[in-house]
């Protein structure tokens, strides 16, 4: 069993509680730093459709969660 197989194992028992949870999120998030599409754009100096040609064709990695597409700085 890998690493992720168990971590969803232990969410779906319901190993931890909500603020661990979202503890680790914030840390992951942080660890990541997660830059919305138009802040990448922004920092990147381009267009939000060229920003998102780029997650597109692959040539940045992301994360889409909550309907919205995360890039990872």
């Amino acid at each position: 069993m890998t690493v992720t197989e168990k971590f969803e194992k232990a969410i779906n028992v319901n190993q931890f509680t909500i603020t661990e949870e979202l503890e680790m999120l914030n840390l992951i998030v942080n660890k990541y730093n997660f830059l919305s599409v138009s802040q990448y754009a922004r920092k990147e100096k381009i267009s939000q459709p060229a920003a998102l040609k780029r997650l597109n064709t692959g040539k940045v990695m992301f994360v889409e969660m909550i309907g919205r597409k995360f890039i990872i700085g």
